[in-house]
């Protein structure tokens, strides 16, 4: 759970019931927040955020690769953004982090693989609709196969 919060009473922990409107006598759920760090710098959830740009800024400069989890590891450690999670985790961070690119650059290359193909069946299309205007004109079929580069089986069916 990340708290953000402020800890006005300098506890390390915080209890769910503590910030009920209404008290009750016996709380149906408790939770119990310790809290790690309460200096903004070292908060989890700026640590994070930061963690997020220094990856976007390897992102532009490698691209989805190794080197580029590799070296956003190194400066978040460097810079001593969530250093201590990386140290303790960066094969397993490694391994997400790899996982996902990997899973990110094969929807996009998905993704663009059916623009093509959209592209492609839209030119076919059109080419198909010049068949039909030249075939009105009473353009010989040797002509119309040159001109839109449709086979004659094609232009046969438009017939």
């Amino acid at each position: 759970m990340i708290y953000t919060g402020e800890d006005k009473k300098g506890n390390r922990t915080i209890k769910l019931s503590d910030t009920y409107k209404e008290k009750q006598d016996l709380p149906q759920l408790e939770l119990t927040i310790n809290i790690i760090e309460t200096s903004y710098q070292h908060k989890i959830i700026w640590q994070y955020i930061e963690f997020c740009r220094i990856l976007n800024e390897q992102a532009k400069k490698y691209g989805y690769t190794k080197e580029m989890i590799e070296e956003t590891i190194k400066i978040c450690t460097d810079e001593d953004i969530l250093k201590e999670y990386l140290s303790k985790r960066k094969k397993e961070v490694m391994s997400i982090m790899s996982t996902l690119f990997s899973q990110e650059e094969v929807t996009k290359f998905v993704i663009e693989e059916e623009r093509e193909e959209a592209k492609k069946e839209g030119m076919q299309k059109e080419r198909v609709g010049i068949a039909q205007r030249l075939l009105k004109l009473n353009i010989s079929i040797d002509d119309i196969i040159k001109a839109t580069g449709l086979d004659k089986e094609t232009i046969n069916t438009l017939l």
